[in-house]
């Protein structure tokens, strides 16, 4: 489990998220969030791992495309400098 300093409050995550503490608090009572804590005062400390994940959700996923051209069939030699650049 992680320290309890280290966690984010509901207000840091709705900052994150630009929503307001009521939508978190939704999201929560939602199940949005899975790995919600409570103190020992009963407020909510976020993961900021999970917090993290959601806002990029694909972020470890990502396909890199790279892209060459050229205007003309006499140009294909700059293509291939292209290509190679590219890889």
């Amino acid at each position: 489990m992680k320290e309890i300093h280290n966690l984010m409050t509901i207000g840091e995550v709705a900052g994150s998220f630009g929503v307001c503490v009521a939508t978190v608090r939704r999201w929560c009572k939602n199940g949005k969030y899975a790995r919600v804590i409570r103190t020992m005062g009963n407020q909510r400390r976020f993961d900021p791992d999970e917090v993290h994940e959601m806002l990029h959700p694909n972020s470890d996923k990502r396909i890199v495309v790279g892209y060459a051209r050229v205007s003309s069939y006499d140009q294909r030699s700059d293509l291939t400098a292209q290509a190679e650049r590219l890889c």
